[in-house]
């Protein structure tokens, strides 16, 4: 058992996420009092937020292209580079470059 000091009550262990820096190597508010920390935070700063986004954005396109490719099509980029060597790299529907 461990003592959230955001809500004051005593909860299990697993109930907080992992902080190395802490003793007990575990984090001093529980994670549902983390998650709500965190949502009021950013709801403060939605432009350190916003700036924050956009830098990664700019310094990974890399991985955002991967991440897009795996939400919106379920692939990876291996398959899609795949694709485009099958399709003689233009569009199979309308067979434009």
């Amino acid at each position: 058992m461990k003592y959230c000091n955001k809500c004051d009550k005593w909860k299990e262990e697993n109930e907080f996420s992992i902080n190395n820096k802490t003793k007990d190597r575990l984090s001093n508010y529980c994670k549902k009092c983390e998650v709500n920390r965190v949502k009021k935070w950013k709801s403060n700063n939605l432009d350190k937020v916003k700036s924050q986004k956009k830098r990664y954005k700019n310094n990974n396109p890399t991985q955002i292209r991967k991440e897009k490719l795996k939400y919106k099509y379920n692939i990876t980029i291996n398959d899609y580079n795949d694709m485009l060597i099958q399709q003689k790299e233009c569009c199979a529907i309308c067979h434009k470059l």
